[in-house]
């Protein structure tokens, strides 16, 4: 299949990083990770993550194989099936899921599909993302139809265990969704305000700046920020 877009190293910054002398789990945003011909674009997120992780001075230079990389697919399987039947295929995951939306018919969001990816240790978990309208639908849409709140949780427990893990969550383009999930992710785990999370800038040298979300997902991140009480 040829994606409807491709990966882009621009669009992938770290968001988190964890010392070395913790569990060295590094937590990465991004957009699709699919080459043009539908393969998955392992060796050029190895290349992007070369210039990004911060190595201490005595250490090995970074190699994504000496990771377990676990993809968080934000992708709706409904306009964007293929990428994600795609990313089901890169692991060796069979099928993916069909039913839609997930929470809502009690399909397990945490479930890991996959064992490896490019012939490296890998998972690949599925947690679609919808944007909302005004407080009253996000409150329906995202509690009881995706479950926004675990999965921001989700990825911080993804950090806090296991050893060597790059966690690398995207969307389609690596603006909108997961936009929200990084300026939610930055209030409730990294003890950023709700202007700091919103506005804050990426790293120079990332394609993803705060204009380009849609009224859909900073409402979602605004909404988000009220029931933590940021």
């Amino acid at each position: 299949m040829t994606p409807s877009t491709t990966y882009d190293p621009a669009r992938t910054y770290v968001v988190q990083q964890n010392p070395r002398t913790g569990n060295g789990n590094v937590l990465v945003r991004g957009n699709l990770l699919l080459n043009t011909d539908g393969s998955f674009a392992y060796a050029a997120l190895d290349s992007r993550l070369r210039e990004l992780v911060i190595r201490d001075a005595d250490a090995a230079p970074f190699r994504l194989a000496d990771y377990t990389l676990v993809v968080v697919s934000l992708l709706d399987n409904q306009r964007e099936m293929p990428e994600l039947q795609a990313e089901f295929t890169a692991f060796g995951a069979g099928n993916a899921p069909t039913v839609w939306p997930p929470h809502a018919r009690k399909l397990n969001i945490f479930a890991l599909y996959g064992l490896r990816v490019s012939g490296e240790a890998g998972a690949l978990m599925w947690m679609p993302v919808q944007g909302c309208v005004d407080a009253a639908d996000c409150r329906q849409v995202q509690r009881d139809l995706f479950n926004f709140s675990a999965i921001v949780d989700e990825i911080n427990s993804l950090m806090a265990t296991g050893h060597h893990r790059v966690v690398y969550y995207h969307c389609i383009n690596g603006f909108n969704r997961a936009g929200s999930l990084t300026a939610c992710y930055l209030m409730k785990h990294m003890g950023r305000t709700r202007i700091e999370a919103m506005e804050e800038p990426p790293p120079a040298g990332a394609l993803v700046v705060e204009h380009y979300w849609k009224l859909p997902y900073k409402t979602l991140a605004e909404w988000y920020a009220e029931t933590i009480g940021k």
